[in-house]
């Protein structure tokens, strides 16, 4: 997106974060060819406390492989409704 818009990513310095950012960091700056990487002293307590702080939230899903078209509603309706009610349990 960014080299679309235009903006040479090579002048850009790559900041990692979380446990495992610095362990991929360097590949990843490599075959963007970026030269410059910032990695945080603190990234994986950074880590560590975003999920700590983070909603606890249960997320439900299915396959479907019917159009979204007003004939189907009534359908989809009835099985989002079921997805709700396994989430809430």
């Amino acid at each position: 997106l960014t080299t679309m818009k235009g903006h040479d990513i090579t002048d850009h310095v790559l900041t990692c974060f979380g446990g495992a950012g610095p362990q991929f960091c360097c590949s990843i700056a490599q075959s963007l060819g970026i030269s410059k990487i910032k990695i945080h002293r603190l990234s994986g307590v950074l880590s560590a406390y975003g999920i700590s702080v983070a909603d606890v939230v249960c997320e439900k899903q299915e396959p479907c492989a019917c159009s979204l078209v007003p004939e189907n509603y009534e359908n989809l309706i009835e099985r989002l409704g079921r997805l709700q009610i396994e989430a809430k349990n």
